[in-house]
This record gives C-alpha cells, sequence and structure tokens, in this order.
C-alpha cells in the first residue's frame, strides 16, 4: 500500500482564533469551533458564534483537534469558524475520500499525538499534520475500508449506547420510587449522621508533591468516570504525606465524589484500592457499614440532589462545593424492606450492564482488528 502524507492527500486549513470582541453566544455570524470542548460525537456543538471568522471549513471537511486533545475528529456539518485549537482537512478529489481519510488518522492517532509539542498545552503544527504519513490505496480500495470500518463503528457505538442505557436502569428505579420523598423536611436526616465519626466527610491531599515510585496511590477526578474506576496508573504520594490525611486514606466501600472543578462526580472505592488516599478535588463520604451504599449513591445521583450539590458550587477559577453544606445534605429515611428491595434490584441491574459491557468489549476487538488489518493491506 502506498504510504504518503496527509498534505498529499488534503488540503490543510489550519484555525486562527478570532478576536476576542465579535464573540457571542446569540448565534451571530459563523459558530466557532475552538477546541475538543466544541465537539460532539460526530458533529461539532459550539456555544459562540464570531462575526469575524477568519479561517472556516465547509460541510464535509474533517476537523482535527490540533492542540490540548489532540486527535480528536468532527464532521463539519456546515460552514465554521476554525479556532487555533483545530485544523479541517479537505479530500482531494480524484486523490482520497473524506470517510477513509477519517479512519486512517484515527487509526494512527496515537503517532500524531506523539508530535505534540508545548509546556502548558500540548500542540502540533501545520507541518507535522501535512508533513504525517499514512496509507493510501486506490481510491475504490479506500472506499471498501471505509465502508466496512464505518459498519463496524455503527455497531460498536451501538453497544456502547446500549450499555448506557442499562448503567440508567437502576438510577432510574430510586428516581421512579423515591424522587417524591427528597425534600421532606420530616422524615429526613444528614448525610453527616450516616459516616463514620471518626473519619467524616474530608477531602484529601492538598499538596501531593513529586510522584513517588511505589508510593501511595493517590485518586483523583479523572481516575473514575460515570460510576467506574478507569484501568490507569495512578499518580502516587509519600507514605508521610499520605498519613497527614489519615482520614481520606481508603479501606474500600466508602462513596468518593468530585467536589472542585468537575463538581458531583460519584463512585464507590473498591476493595482493589484500599491503603490509596484521594487529592483535594475528592472527597470520601465513609458510610456506617449498615448504611447501604447503592442507596446512598443512587440518592447523590438523584437529579434534584444534583442539582442542589452544584447549586452551592462557589468560586470562579476552581469551584467547589462547600464541605459543611455537603455534610448537612438532607437524605430521606429509607426502611429495611426500601432497602432490600432497592440492593435486589441494583444486582439485577449490574448483571445486565456486565453482558452489556461484555458484548461492547467484543466489538471494540473487532474494530480494532478490522483497523489493524484494513491498514496493514490485509482486509
Amino acid at each position: 500500500m502506498k504510504i504518503v502524507t496527509l498534505g498529499e492527500a488534503c488540503e490543510t486549513i489550519m484555525g486562527q482564533a478570532p478576536a476576542g470582541d465579535t464573540y457571542n453566544v446569540v448565534g451571530t455570524g459563523l459558530p466557532l469551533i475552538a477546541g475538543a470542548s466544541d465537539f460532539g460525537d460526530y458533529f461539532p456543538k459550539p456555544s459562540r458564534s464570531t462575526t469575524a471568522a477568519t479561517k472556516t471549513c465547509r460541510e464535509g471537511d474533517i476537523v482535527l483537534c490540533v492542540r490540548a486533545t489532540i486527535g480528536d475528529l468532527n464532521w463539519a456539518d456546515r460552514p465554521y469558524c476554525l479556532g487555533r485549537g483545530v485544523a479541517a482537512l479537505r479530500a482531494r478529489d480524484g486523490v482520497a475520500d473524506s470517510r477513509y481519510i477519517w479512519r486512517a488518522v484515527e487509526a494512527h492517532v496515537e503517532l500524531l499525538r506523539a508530535l505534540g509539542r508545548g509546556a502548558t498545552f500540548k500542540q502540533i503544527t501545520r507541518s507535522d499534520v501535512v508533513g504525517f504519513s499514512i496509507p493510501l490505496p486506490p481510491l475504490p480500495e479506500q472506499k471498501r475500508i471505509a465502508a466496512i470500518l464505518d459498519q463496524a463503528d455503527d455497531l460498536r457505538r451501538r453497544r456502547w449506547q446500549a450499555l448506557q442505557r442499562a448503567e440508567a436502569l437502576n438510577q432510574s428505579y430510586f428516581d421512579d420510587q423515591f424522587s417524591n420523598r427528597i425534600g421532606d423536611q420530616n422524615s429526613e436526616g444528614c448525610l453527616a449522621d450516616l459516616v463514620d465519626r471518626k473519619r467524616g466527610i474530608s477531602y484529601g491531599i492538598v499538596q501531593r508533591g513529586d510522584d513517588v515510585e511505589d508510593g501511595v496511590p493517590v485518586v483523583r477526578i479523572g481516575d473514575f468516570v460515570s460510576g467506574k474506576f478507569k484501568n490507569r496508573e495512578f499518580k502516587r504520594t509519600s507514605a508521610r504525606i499520605s498519613q497527614t490525611y489519615k482520614r481520606t486514606v481508603l479501606s474500600g466501600g466508602e462513596l468518593l465524589i468530585s467536589i472542585r472543578g468537575t463538581v458531583g462526580r460519584l463512585a464507590i472505592a473498591p476493595n482493589s484500592i484500599a491503603g490509596a488516599n484521594v487529592s483535594r478535588e475528592v472527597a470520601v463520604i465513609p458510610l456506617l457499614p449498615e448504611i447501604s451504599r447503592d442507596v446512598i449513591l443512587a440518592f447523590l445521583r438523584n437529579g434534584i440532589v444534583q442539582k442542589r450539590i452544584t447549586a452551592d458550587v462557589r468560586g470562579v477559577a476552581q469551584s467547589g462545593i462547600n464541605l459543611e453544606h455537603l455534610r448537612a445534605l438532607r437524605v430521606p429515611k429509607f426502611s429495611e424492606d426500601e432497602v432490600k428491595a432497592f440492593e435486589l434490584e441494583a444486582t439485577h441491574c449490574r448483571a445486565i450492564e456486565n453482558a452489556h459491557n461484555a458484548a461492547r468489549q467484543n466489538t471494540e476487538t473487532l474494530f480494532t482488528s478490522l483497523q489493524h488489518r484494513a491498514f496493514r493491506g490485509d482486509l
């Protein structure tokens, strides 16, 4: 398979930030894609527009993130203004197929990210993009490969959506059964009453210091997403620093909640990370043994409760929750029968989630295999 540069296959339009005083949020001018924060699943979802666009893309272009989150992709479904964090790739007529270019960049994205330079934000330049090498078979073969990978990707995305719906089942059950109980001051206690009083509800390590090899793992906000811990290496701190924050040393089973920046993200600490600590941005809720983790987790995820938590966010540069308000959060009293019924439902929901997750992993494996074969010339 012939190897070419992206510059040979595509016209490249690098973005440029328009003047700040031309921005607006009422849709005047062209919508502005400043970076990955303006990306959607497939198409951009920018929140700002500008009346002085200098660099633009057109419908059908591929929008590539070149700063901070390098390599993310979106399709342009209309003209947009391109900010400095993105570039547009426009396949050359008769040379390259846009859908194939998307798949080729996607398959080699780690190589593209490795070109990133910069202290505060990694970024790649025009020469990095234009000079990036990709395999390029004849045009009919490009379209065939793109069609196969598109089908596999569609299956992968459907599996992911099914998993997300399965994950929402348990919360839907809680909301249906108990939302009307939230706010009844006569039948509520405080969250602080449900935790180990020796530890209380506390945030973690303020100054972690340099990473310590074989030190104590420190759980940060990015380590748990949608209630699940990501399979990744933790940052680590010294045992001495960790012991300064004894109350947040994990034993497994505590609720964790993000309290600064991204507020209200929740997870149950798995037993596998017993002995780890948490960062300042994470608070530990060490529920008493007799308190159901599933019930309190669902309560804290309830939409009404989340609004109360986020309404309490203070600060601009680094917004966060006042822990006193979290400790005083009113929690309904649940009967023993209600807890048993909910935990049984939670067990059933986890079984459904696990089945969907296994199917999702199979489709990921299938997609990766097809991707490797496609760009080795074996598909």
